[in-house]
């Protein structure tokens, strides 16, 4: 456990890069080991647990240790040596001061940028480095953000300019259309290749489409768009047996760095095992949180249970990548593994992305 942030400003002495040893007598090891029973994910795959416990931390040890009045932090310090303090669980007063909406004043000069140009840019982005000759394209999803014209724009973009590197970021990339994952696999693969060797469905219709909106949706094509295997099961036949082509126009030959993480997972985790061992790619971060060898997507309907109203999520299709690959659960393996950094006795988060463009820089002065 390392400390990440310290939410009481003025506190000098637990910094960031800390490493925690153990809090209430539980050790880190301890602790870590409690959290990831409540998480789910792919066998054999800790990586993405750990950045879900890393993006809120207070949260899963409430929900897990409970709240105690005071908490006994045992750490090491910026020299190397083992201390331990107290702190007292912080309770912040409660605000009693009421807002009357007659005071509230909406300055009409200065309206808020329109919320769907936000949510595109924050989809995509591609940033050109002229002078380190690299570019780096970011895609936080596969669902949205119209893709189709944004990845025609930019490849364009890198032929014209002759770009010798680029990093194509997908780490926190959790899926979405697949369509969209395998086109911009088109413009950096060499060779052809198919979405899957097997999508196989028990059914052929909903359950209860009382409790599926919209059901239709996922019916049609599911009704349309399966056939019955001599295994009894209802294959996703074009998944199966449609073979894509690299891109002609603008394909992207240069080097290839691909980011991922734990939280890379569905379509990204498709995009990035479909170019794993290509020989102009490395793949850079940690284990991608989508299993190398399959998965269970497609269709992703939403169901409301009737009581509770909860809402799950629930797969329809069994995916298997390819049979050849080893059956071990396992995330898409980087070429390059991010590690923690030090600085100053301090361990900081281990950055992918500055690894990358160090290793860039590096192979450009020695050229």
């Amino acid at each position: 456990l390392y400390i990440f942030k310290n939410m009481h400003a003025k506190d000098t002495l637990l910094m960031k890069g800390m490493e925690v040893l153990a809090i209430n007598q539980f050790s880190a090891a301890q602790i870590i080991d409690s959290l990831y029973q409540f998480i789910s994910a792919d066998a054999n795959n800790p990586y993405f647990k750990a950045q879900v416990i890393s993006n809120n931390f207070p949260a899963w040890y409430r929900l897990v240790f409970g709240l105690d009045s005071v908490y006994h932090i045992q750490y090491i310090d910026t020299t190397g040596v083992k201390k331990a303090i107290s702190l007292k669980n912080y309770a912040p007063e409660k605000d009693t001061s009421v807002i009357h909406p007659a005071t509230v004043r909406h300055n009409k000069a200065y309206p808020l940028p329109a919320k769907k140009i936000s949510a595109i840019q924050l989809k995509r982005l591609l940033q050109i480095d002229t002078l380190h000759k690299l570019a780096y394209m970011h895609v936080s999803s596969f669902s949205g953000g119209r893709l189709r014209g944004f990845f025609r724009r930019s490849f364009r973009t890198l032929r014209q300019k002759n770009i010798p590197n680029l990093m194509v970021d997908v780490r926190g990339n959790g899926g979405g259309n697949v369509n969209k994952s395998v086109l911009l696999t088109k413009y950096l693969i060499r060779q052809p290749f198919k979405v899957a060797d097997t999508a196989v469905s028990l059914h052929k219709t909903m359950w209860d489409k009382r409790y599926i909106v919209p059901w239709w949706l996922y019916w049609f094509p599911m009704q349309f768009g399966s056939v019955r295997g001599a295994d009894g099961f209802f294959h996703a036949s074009r998944i199966e047996n449609h073979v894509y082509h690299p891109k002609n126009k603008n394909h992207y030959n240069g080097q290839i760095y691909v980011l991922q993480d734990g939280y890379t997972f569905s379509a990204a985790a498709m995009f990035t095992a479909a170019l794993k061992g290509q020989q102009n790619v490395l793949i850079a971060g940690t284990p991608s949180g989508g299993a190398y060898y399959g998965n269970n997507a497609l269709f992703l309907p939403h169901i409301q249970l009737p009581n509770s109203k909860l809402r799950i999520t629930l797969p329809m299709y069994r995916v298997v990548l390819d049979r050849a690959r080893l059956k071990n659960g396992k995330g898409v393996l980087p070429d390059i593994w991010a590690k923690p950094q030090y600085h100053h006795h301090l361990t900081l988060p281990p950055n992918a992305l500055q690894q990358v463009i160090g290793q860039i820089v590096q192979n450009n002065q020695l050229k």
